[in-house]
Parts: structure tokens; sequence; C-alpha cells
């Protein structure tokens, strides 16, 4: 009986569990969210939207009961639906399409209402007003298309404010003033950069690995603490610029700056010593944690990273070069020079790429010939390897491996560049903290991860200072810089005397010394194999005049909202040009005075003043990003910590030190 009971008991459970799966069975959907976006897709008011909105993705729930898929099309970030499809499972086909908003009559509004509403905004309105105070003439216009009016205002030929309003709910759906209409990037698109390190937790995680590794635990209210917390506050610039905040995340970026130019100016012009950073963590967890490091940011730019216009611009001049042509006045262009369409239509009515003068389709990158020729030579030999494999550059800004590839070769080449200057002045320990500071500090991964051509400066600077023995080697080096991307001019007079740690007399450091003119023979070298492989060789002579005229040119007189000097064109802020121009000659002057002096240097000292260079060359510039920060972590990672020898002053009459006075465990170069 008992065996009886449980036969039955096991037939009725497995009774049921077929029912089960039957039914669920039934419930679930024949078709996939890839099918139905492609049955979403295939409805007409469908198409006309995907094709203005080039970038927006199909999100599809399933409903059991009904049998039918809810397919919903949204801009990226996920944002209000732009058209709703219904999609029957059994069938396949679009049943039905709701688009929000859409306006089949007339306008509800008049333009004078529309306007009112626009107004109602208090940042358009203030800033209008502030034109009118000012004493300059405004004028207005406010036009209807697709459902939505926009207000625009202009005054002195540019336009001032961009405002939209929604003709169905009569609602602000943008506001935009000051330098947020001329530049998509001052508008907070988080991510535009990047994209996933812009993830609070990813960027905001890498930052308090930083700090937890670099602080000094045995002493938190140490100067060590106050330059890693001054380091990491660039992070609220940054955090407001992803937020739109221009006017409060562009002064808010030179603390940091600042700092870092004058602490490594008071290192390298100093003569006290320092034992260097005596790390909380062992060397092995600094080890490994900035592997771990480095691994996770390669990883993120090959899964979610982008390439930003520079980058892009980098790709098609290095794709020129392989064609035999020069980058320089023949990047792809956009309207007027290249009016005829020929990609996907945006919601704006501009293309995703237009037909150039040689019939090629190709996405505008318009001023991408403003670098030196050593940029885009560098992306050469990504683009012949991945061309040999069957990933040539297509003619669009798409995915680009050819970029990606060249970013996180020179990311890497900058890590172990840096790995080995720090083991020269350091050995293992200062080697450990000097490749953490680069894997660690979230701004380096923020311009890998952007895949913009900044790492290859980083890269020249990292290797200049790891080959600093070698007068040659590092003039090669910062010529190559140079040749790429004009600042690592103000290193040459520095590295010049490099090998010259004491001169005892001012005629001392004049007199030519063989080093000195081997350094500059690197520097000619570097710029003269440059322009003599893209510039002249391609273009004749006669290319050197467009090369000029698209680069220093244009850079000479940029303008740009992302730094205070070139805020005077907006009213009630001051025209700073003649302070920003006493600062460049300070600059420069100092740059080539390191030529001369201090009479005493030292390779940490060296590299102090590198950086100290590149950061004062960016608090001076017109137009600064957070991609620029990678130039003088070298700078930081060598400067700040690594020990240096106290150096005791000069006396007139004191025989000149030789090589056997140099401690044993101290680096003699």
């Amino acid at each position: 009986m008992p065996g009886r009971a449980l036969a039955v008991l096991v037939a009725l459970v497995a009774a049921l569990a077929g029912a089960g799966q039957a039914g669920a069975a039934a419930l679930q959907p024949r078709l996939g969210p890839d099918a139905v976006a492609r049955a979403a897709r295939a409805n007409q008011k469908a198409q006309v939207l995907v094709g203005q909105h080039v970038l927006a993705t199909w999100r599809s729930t399933y409903d059991a009961v009904s049998g039918r898929w809810t397919a919903v099309l949204q801009d990226p970030p996920p944002s209000f639906p732009l058209i709703t499809v219904t999609v029957d499972d059994r069938t396949g086909r679009a049943v039905g399409a709701t688009v929000p908003g859409a306006v089949e009559g007339p306008a509800k509004l008049t333009s004078d209402a529309a306007k009112k509403v626009a107004l109602g905004s208090a940042r358009a309105r203030e800033w209008v007003a502030r034109y009118r105070d000012d004493g300059r003439k405004v004028t207005e216009q406010t036009t209807y298309k697709n459902g939505a009016w926009t207000y625009r205002a202009w005054s002195g030929g540019k336009q001032i404010v961009d405002v939209a309003v929604d003709d169905r709910t009569q609602r602000i759906t943008h506001v935009r003033i000051g330098p947020q209409v001329a530049w998509s990037m001052a508008r907070g698109n988080r991510g535009s950069f990047g994209k996933r390190i812009n993830d609070p937790w990813i960027f905001y995680s890498l930052l308090a690995l930083f700090i937890v590794g670099l602080v000094n635990w045995r002493r938190p209210l140490s100067l060590r603490t106050l330059d890693v917390l001054a380091l990491a506050s660039l992070a609220v610039s940054w955090e407001l610029f992803n937020h739109g905040l221009v006017w409060w995340c562009v002064p808010l970026q030179y603390p940091a700056l600042v700092w870092a130019a004058c602490r490594l100016l008071a290192i390298g012009l100093g003569r006290r010593g320092s034992a260097g950073l005596s790390p909380f963590w062992p060397t092995w967890i600094l080890i490994a944690a900035a592997v771990f490091a480095m691994g996770f940011r390669v990883g993120l730019d090959i899964w979610a990273s982008n390439v930003v216009d520079v980058g892009y611009a980098s790709v098609v001049g290095a794709d020129r070069i392989v064609e035999g042509r020069s980058p320089y006045g023949n990047m792809p262009q956009g309207p007027p020079e290249a009016a005829k369409p020929c990609g996907v239509t945006y919601a704006d009515g501009t293309s995703s790429a237009y037909v150039q003068k040689d019939g090629a389709c190709e996405s505008p990158v318009g001023r991408g010939d403003t670098y030196g020729p050593a940029m885009y030579a560098a992306y050469v030999p990504a683009t012949v390897a991945l061309n040999a494999l069957g990933e040539r550059w297509t003619g669009r800004w798409d995915d680009l491996p050819i970029g990606r590839a060249t970013s996180i070769a020179f990311d890497l080449l900058a890590a172990l560049g840096l790995f080995v200057a720090g083991f020269r002045l350091g050995r293992l320990r200062l080697a450990a903290i000097a490749l953490f500071v680069w894997a660690a500090y979230p701004f380096t991964t923020f311009s890998l991860n952007s895949n913009s051509n900044d790492m290859i400066v980083a890269a020249c600077i990292a290797w200049a200072l790891a080959l600093l023995p070698s007068p040659f080697f590092r003039g090669l080096l910062v010529g190559f810089g140079l040749a790429a991307k004009f600042a690592p001019v103000l290193l040459v007079p520095l590295l010049m005397r490099a090998d010259r740690p004491v001169a005892r007399r001012v005629r001392d450091v004049l007199r030519p010394r063989r080093e000195g003119v081997v350094t500059g023979l690197g520097v000619g070298a570097a710029i003269a194999l440059s322009f003599g492989a893209v510039v002249v060789a391609l273009d004749g002579i006669g290319g050197l005049r467009t090369f000029w005229d698209r680069t220093f040119g244009w850079q000479l007189d940029r303008p740009s909202p992302f730094s205070v000097w070139d805020w005077g064109e907006y009213p009630g802020f001051p025209d700073l040009a003649l302070v920003q121009t006493g600062l460049k000659l300070v600059l420069v002057l100092g740059a080539a005075a390191l030529c001369l002096w201090p009479r005493r240097l030292d390779a940490v000292r060296i590299a102090a003043l590198c950086g100290a260079l590149m950061a004062g060359f960016q608090i001076v510039l017109t137009h600064w990003m957070y991609l620029y920060v990678s130039w003088w972590v070298p700078g930081i990672a060598l400067g700040l910590f690594a020990a240096r020898p106290a150096l005791e002053p000069l006396r007139r009459h004191a025989p000149a030190p030789v090589a056997e006075d140099v401690p044993d465990d101290e680096p003699a170069w």
C-alpha cells in the first residue's frame, strides 16, 4: 500500500510538472527582443524617427496575457519615449504605433506664447538681460518645427541663448546659454568623454584606491597627504563639468594645476633633501594593485569607451599618410565645403557623413589637422596592422579600433617608461609607486578611455626621463613629443643641460658640452624625421605653409570657454588677455632660464621640473581639458615620491665633485 501511494504521488507530481512546463511554454514568447526591434523598425513612423535619432535604442517588454510586445525607442541615456510600437508575438508584425507629443495639426502655442514660456527660465532671461544691461544689441527669434518651439537670441553675430519648448506640454525641454550653445561638451553630457569611466562607482573607486595607496597613514597630517588630496581635488571640477556647470568647473580646475606646478617647481629648485615616500602598503601590494588597475582600465577601454574627436582626427591623419597624402588640408569636411550628405540624418538636420572632394563618404572633422606630424605618424603602425586584418577605417566615426589600439599601446608604453625611470631612481620601491600613480589616478584612465591622442605626449615624456642618462635618446623622445603636440618644446632647454648636474660658474653652463649638443641633435632628428616623412615628402615644400596655417595659425587665436582667459567676451566677466600674455612670457622665460639655473640638478629634480613646466603650460592655455593631465603625471610620480639628496651650497674654490664621491646606493646619473 505505501508503495502504491508513493507511485501515485510521483505520477501526480510528474503530471503537475508537465502541466506547469506546458503552461510555461504557452506563456513563453515566440519572438526575441531583436526580432521585435526589427518588426518595430518596419513601422513607417518609426523609420523616420530612427533616421533622425541614430543613437536611439529599442527597449522591449512582453505581456503574456495579451501575447503582445511593447517596443519603446529612446535616446541615450534613456529619456522620454520617441515612439512606442506594439508588436504581435504570433504574427511578428507591428499592430500599432504611438508617438508621444506628435503634432498632427497646427501648433497649439503662438510664437509670442512660446517665447513667454522660454523666458520663464530664469537662466535664459538673466543671460539675455546681461547683454542688454551691458549696452549690447540683442536680436531674438522663435520658430516652430516637429512639435517643438525654439527660442534663440543673438548678440554681436553670435548666438547666446537656445531654449526648446514642447508645444503639447508647454514645458521647457532644454536651456542653453553662453558657451553651451556652440559647445556640446559644455552641456554636461556625462559619458561623452570615455563613457563608463564617468560612472561614479568606477571613477571614485579608482580615486579612492589612489588616495588610500599613497597617503602616508603613519603621518596623516603631513605634506604628503596634502599633495594627494590636492591632486584628488580635480575630481570636483570634473564632476561639475559632467553636470554642465561651466562657470564653476573651469575656475575649480586651477587649484590642482597651480598646486602641482608650484609644488614641483619648489622641489626642482630647492636644495633640501627628502627620504621619499615610505609606502604604507608593502611594495608587492602596490605592484599588484597597479597591475590590476592597468588591466581594468584596458578592459574598460575595449568594452565600454569611445573615441573622441582628437582620436578620430589622428586615425584620419594616419589613413591619409598610408594613402600617400598629407593630413594637412585633407581632413574630411562638413558644410559648406562638403554640402552633400551621405550618412544618416540626425534630429537637428545634420548628417553623420558628407561626400568629399575625392568622392569618399566620410564623417567630418574639419579642424583635425591641428597637431604635429608625429601625432599622425604614431597611428600608422596600428593602421597598417589592422588594414592587413581587414579592419580598415570605414570613413565613419564609428568604433575606430585603430584609435583604441594606438591609445592602449601608448598607455602601456607610458606605464612601462615610468616603471623603468622609477627603478633607475629608487629601485623597485619607487618603480612600484610610479606605476601605481599612473594606473590608479583616474584622470589618466579618463584620457585612455576617451582614446584621445594625449597618451603619446605622456609616453614620450616618461621615456625621456627613463633614458635621461642617454643624451641622444632623451633628445629624440622629447623631440617626437614636440613634433606631436608642441608643448614639450618647453622641456628642451632643461634636458639639454641635464648632463651637467654641477656647474660651478655661469660660463661653465654657457660653454658647449658634447652631451648637450647630442641632446639637441636628438631633438632635431625627431623633428626633421617627422616633418620630412609626413609634410615635405607627401606635400612638398609648399606643404609647410599649409601646416603653419592649419596648426599654429589656428591655435594661436583659438577661442574656448574652458579657461578663464577667454571669458572676456561674455558680459560681466573681466578681460584677462593681458594677464594671460604676461604669464605666458614668464613661463617661456622660465623654461629658457632652466638651461642656466639652478647650477646644480639631479635626476629627481629634473623630473619635477618637467612636470612643473607641463602643468604651467596648461595653466596658461586658452583651451584646457582633463585629458591633458597625463602630461604632468610623470613629473608627479617621480618628483613627489622619489628620494632626493640635499644639495650643499657651492663654494667658490671648493674642488669639483668626482664620480667616486657618489655613494653606491645613490644613482650617479
